[in-house]
């Protein structure tokens, strides 16, 4: 009577909303008839608990999964600290370096300017001493032949002494 009314305004209810009709139980009894239905609930039964299975295995995998991936990442930030501190005592190191290199660059250069300054002093000298050994033999020439005039103004003079005696004993 519903369906009629429904169907009369030119629009049908959807079945779920449709009054049983009467004279049939609203439950009725599993019977050989519906073991059909009895299956699909099985397989309905089945395909849920396959999938909560399903889900268990996935979130124990997920679960896994995320232990593994914050075990990597500590293992990765253990690595990355490592990384930083090796990284820190090559910086360190290579500084040193830089630092000894220069001191030693200074230590050398001061070195070189001692021996080139000690080189310059000694030639120096030696041209000093070459200049007095060249005034000493010009002083020594000059004595040599101060000394033969003196010789021959000697010998004449001798000469002249020994002739003015001559004379006077005479």
């Amino acid at each position: 009577m519903l369906a009629t009314a429904s169907r009369h305004h030119g629009r049908s209810l959807p079945p779920s909303l449709h009054p049983p009709a009467t004279g049939t139980p609203s439950n009725p009894a599993p019977t050989l008839a519906h073991r059909p239905s009895n299956c699909s609930s099985c397989k309905s039964s089945l395909q849920d608990e396959e999938s909560r299975c399903f889900l268990n295995t996935a979130e124990k995998k997920a679960q896994e999964y995320q232990t593994t991936l914050d075990v990597l990442e500590e293992q990765l930030s253990k690595s990355e600290d490592e990384g930083a501190t090796c990284q820190d005592k090559l910086n360190y190191v290579e500084q040193e370096l830089a630092a000894t290199k220069v001191n030693k660059i200074v230590e050398l250069q001061a070195k070189l300017k001692k021996e080139i300054d000690s080189r310059i002093d000694a030639e120096s000298s030696a041209a000093s001493a070459k200049e007095s050994i060249k005034e000493l033999e010009r002083n020594l020439q000059h004595v040599d032949i101060s000394t033969k005039k003196s010789g021959d103004n000697l010998k004449g003079w001798d000469s002249g002494h020994t002739t003015l005696r001559l004379k006077q004993s005479c």
